[in-house]
């Protein structure tokens, strides 16, 4: 068991240090560079922030200093956002994700296990076969599409009823929520349902 846990562990390892190294790679291989703007820049002031992000370093250094920095948890300035640190961006915006993610693993339990007993239950009937098309395109249609749909009919509903009755986009309440964690976990429930009706 031991040695099952260290092998996925070592494996885990491997796998981020590949995506790292190949994002870090790709980045560079495109045409342009973090600093190129729309607005004019001095050769002093290019030089400067060259000098600030280490771009003015050779390309193996850069990379051993990028990997430096992963491994102690530092993901550097951010270009986009003048003056923040990537940790803080990602400290604000992380309880956010976090409470998505979790709604969403909440919704494909409850609702996978629910749709496959009811599956189950009526095999081979009507419930079953109604729950298999639902479930087949919840795995055949992309995220992207349902939650532009679903978005579509969240505007349709609040017109109807003349008022807000889901919120269509932003962040605050519980109703701002549970339609982008349903459509992150569809896939999940759909999953789910085929296996707990097997």
């Amino acid at each position: 068991m031991l040695r099952f846990i260290l092998r996925r562990l070592l494996s885990g390892a491997i796998t981020i240090w590949f995506i790292a190294t190949a994002t870090f790679f790709a980045m560079h291989a495109v045409p342009g560079d973090p600093l190129t703007q729309d607005k004019a820049m001095s050769p002093a002031v290019r030089a400067q922030l060259e000098a600030r992000y280490g771009l003015d370093k050779p390309l193996p250094q850069q990379y051993l200093q990028f990997m430096s920095n992963m491994l102690h948890g530092d993901f550097g300035i951010s270009f986009t956002q003048e003056n923040r640190r990537v940790n803080d961006i990602i400290r604000e915006h992380f309880p956010v994700s976090a409470t998505l993610g979790l709604a969403a693993i909440l919704i494909a339990l409850v609702g996978g296990v629910a749709a496959g007993s009811v599956a189950a239950h009526f095999r081979q009937r009507w419930p079953d076969r109604a729950v298999m098309l639902l479930v087949v395109g919840a795995i055949s249609v992309p995220g992207f599409v349902i939650a532009a749909l679903a978005q579509l009919l969240i505007v349709r509903l609040n017109q109807m009823a003349g008022t807000t009755v889901i919120p269509v986009a932003g962040w605050g309440g519980i109703g701002h929520v549970w339609v982008p964690a349903l459509v992150l976990g569809l896939g999940t429930l759909a999953y789910l349902s085929r296996l707990s009706r097997a």
